[in-house]
């Protein structure tokens, strides 16, 4: 089972929202879209989590930012994620 390392800022919450940080391993062409939830377990509507999201940059171990791409209300597409290791914030 895959693991994902997270960091959740809860101390800076500008405008009452707070930064996560995700730490992926391995991306690949065919792991290179970030799905957010669009519905959870027990809640029979259709929730879209990504819906929320203000912002979703992805950067490179050296803090360039990696273009991506919003492609639906709950996905984000990384670009040429083989020639990154990348911080998803």
């Amino acid at each position: 089972m895959a693991q994902y390392k997270f960091f959740i800022n809860l101390n800076d919450r500008a405008d009452d929202l707070f930064k996560v940080t995700l730490f992926p391993e391995k991306l690949t062409d065919k792991n290179k879209i970030y799905q957010f939830a669009a519905s959870a377990p027990g809640a029979y509507q259709v929730m879209d989590i990504g819906r929320y999201v203000r912002s979703f940059k992805a950067f490179d171990k050296s803090g360039v930012e990696i273009p991506t791409s919003n492609i639906s209300v709950n996905q984000w597409e990384i670009s040429n994620p083989l020639n990154y290791k990348t911080n998803i914030e």
